[in-house]
């Protein structure tokens, strides 16, 4: 790999991690930046992070960075969505039962047994 081409990955990653919030960076399973996903979402090729000092010193610090900020709880994040999606159902169901009261209101048909 070109020294130039180096330096661009280099500048494109510090500028991903300047513009990223620390709770929006991808995590691996012990809690640091998941260089694959970050690396595949700049068109960075894996390996250059263990060729580029620069880049590991960059990834190195990142990780030391998300140390400090808990990682997301992934159960409280999918308890919200089951109860959004709970709440949208539960809109939908109301709307169904509104619309078909309206039509019944409109056609003056009876609700009660001839």
């Amino acid at each position: 790999m070109s020294q130039a081409k180096g330096n661009n990955n280099f500048e494109r990653l510090t500028e991903w991690v300047k513009k990223t919030p620390l709770n929006k960076v991808p995590r691996n399973r012990v809690g640091g930046a998941c260089r694959s996903t970050i690396c595949a979402e700049l068109e960075i090729s894996r390996s250059t992070v263990t060729s580029n000092p620069k880049i590991g010193e960059l990834f190195n610090g990142l990780d030391a960075s998300l140390k400090k900020v808990p990682a997301p709880d992934k159960k409280a994040e999918g308890s919200v969505a089951i109860a959004v999606l709970g709440r949208d159902l539960q809109i939908r169901a109301l709307n169904s039962e509104l619309t078909a009261l309206r039509l019944l209101l409109n056609d003056g048909m009876s609700l009660e047994a001839p």
